[in-house]
């Protein structure tokens, strides 16, 4: 009988509190975007602060226990993912700063440029030069798109399939099949420089 009453005497009470209470989940995603990005931005500054003085050969890796980072040269597979989170937040703060630590990791990347037999390419340069170009607009990384292009393209053709291989594994060669370079940026489309694979 008791919990009836307070049931009763409570309902219009509860009725009258609003519907919803707190932030919308508009504020509440927009909040989580931007604490997501003031934390990348920490663990790129890091980063950049561990890598302050080399020549920019090294890149992050992984990290391992403790949230230590370990870092390989220019020619380990995510080596060009770095270069690009320092491209977007050149892109998103307008900051020189960023920019110009994006250009020194970007560079250093050139030679996935020509490293041929790599299924790598693609991702590496997309997100340096592709990312570079699409800000910058400087022709020079446009052309270190098509140069890697021109690189995957000629290394990985099967004349007698038609299409491109991704990664030899087993030596089977064809386990993953491409009809096509890639996505090279949207840099690159409507170039006609790529050249024909053999």
């Amino acid at each position: 009988m008791t919990s009836r009453i307070f049931l009763l005497l409570g309902a219009p009470f509860v009725c009258a509190l609003p519907l919803h209470a707190g932030p919308s989940p508009e504020e509440v995603i927009f909040a989580g975007e931007a604490y997501a990005m003031q934390r990348t931005a920490q663990t790129a500054d890091h980063i950049f602060e561990d890598l302050w003085g080399t020549t920019g050969d090294l890149f992050p890796f992984e990290t391992v226990e403790g949230g230590v980072w370990r870092y390989r040269g220019w020619g380990a597979w995510p080596s060009g993912f770095y270069a690009g989170i320092l491209w977007h937040y050149a892109d998103t703060t307008g900051d020189p700063e960023w920019e110009d630590r994006a250009r020194q990791f970007t560079t250093a990347l050139s030679g996935w440029t020509t490293k041929a037999g790599d299924h790598d390419i693609g991702f590496n340069l997309i997100t340096s030069f592709g990312r570079a170009f699409d800000i910058t607009g400087m022709e020079a990384d446009s052309a270190a798109l098509v140069t890697g292009a021109n690189t995957f393209s000629n290394e990985h053709w099967i004349p007698a399939v038609g299409s491109l291989w991704s990664f030899n594994f087993n030596n089977q060669r064809t386990p993953c099949l491409q009809d096509r370079p890639g996505p090279w940026a949207p840099s690159v489309r409507g170039k006609t420089s790529l050249s024909t694979p053999p």
